[in-house]
């Protein structure tokens, strides 16, 4: 497996963020197969069609690793999530991202219904982080690239 993310769609925000982490990144059709060859980890940078969410879920069930906006991975494995303004989240001192202290957002995010990371101004989780469907997800309840653009 080639250390490298495979992106679902060009996103401008998510290859500047690999360029600035200095990850190897490209863009990739799903179609194509051969996932776990290619790429480490897929970034689901739109909504995913059927026939993607089920590309997807075979990379998963392989040992994949996704990253992605809840709204965007609904067709994964059955999930759901529900609305909430999130004006902030926290990190636990002990989890995952504990080197985020704060997340300030001021937004509408949609939380997936396994949450167990992160946790809002009303202290419910607010992100999925860890097994997920035979591989490992991160599972955001807002979009990355609307977040790291937005300029209010």
């Amino acid at each position: 497996m080639k250390l490298q993310i495979g992106l679902i769609g060009a996103s401008l925000v998510w290859e500047q963020v690999c360029r600035q982490e200095g990850v190897p990144y490209k863009t990739i059709d799903l179609s194509a197969g051969l996932l776990n060859d290619t790429c480490s980890l897929i970034v689901v940078t739109r909504a995913l069609t059927r026939d993607e969410s089920e590309l997807t879920q075979q990379y998963l069930r392989r040992g994949g690793a996704v990253i992605g906006f809840a709204l965007y991975m609904t067709t994964l494995a059955g999930m759901s999530t529900h609305e909430q303004r999130l004006d902030y989240l926290v990190a636990d001192e002990d989890g995952p991202f504990a080197g985020i202290h704060l997340m300030d957002l001021g937004i509408k995010g949609f939380i997936p219904r396994e949450a167990d990371q992160m946790r809002t101004q009303t202290n419910t989780r607010a992100i999925f982080a860890g097994p997920f469907g035979g591989g490992f997800a991160v599972i955001l309840p807002f979009d990355v690239a609307a977040v790291l653009t937005d300029t209010r």
